[in-house]
């Protein structure tokens, strides 16, 4: 992850970044939340980049024998980065709700994590609209 950090700063693009986020993507289970703040890339006004982890997440689904064990691991890392992301005043309903949506169907045994995520943005974000807020809280 580190590696990755280091690319995005030094701009690189193309194979090698994908193929290092797929390296990552099969161990994203192992990370932390602290591991998957990434900042924004410069001119966005939003603190992180959340486009990226929904990149290694969609990776980790198409990997072929990602386990119970290891989904769940990964639904609990996700649920706590959206904790952490839902105090952005500027991130989009679009992409906090696509996130969550991307685990969904993740074992978990509890969704206290999500809950609390959903809460916070709610909280940060007291002027949405009706609609917005029922598609974040369904």
């Amino acid at each position: 992850l580190k590696l990755l950090h280091a690319s995005i700063v030094l701009e690189c693009e193309g194979d090698l970044r994908r193929n290092l986020m797929q390296r990552i993507s099969r161990q994203l289970g192992d990370a932390t939340v602290s591991d998957l703040l990434f900042s924004s890339p410069n001119g966005e006004f939003a603190l992180y980049n959340i486009d990226i982890v929904h990149e290694l997440v969609q990776l980790f689904k198409l990997e072929d024998e990602p386990t119970d064990v290891s989904k769940a691991r990964v639904a609990r890392l996700v649920d706590g980065y959206l904790a952490e992301a839902a105090c952005d005043p500027a991130l989009p309903s679009t992409q906090f709700v696509n996130l969550a949506e991307l685990i969904s169907g993740f074992p978990r045994s509890s969704h206290d994590g999500l809950y609390r995520a959903i809460d916070m943005y709610l909280k940060e974000h007291p002027d949405l609209s009706k609609s917005e807020k029922r598609r974040i809280c369904r």
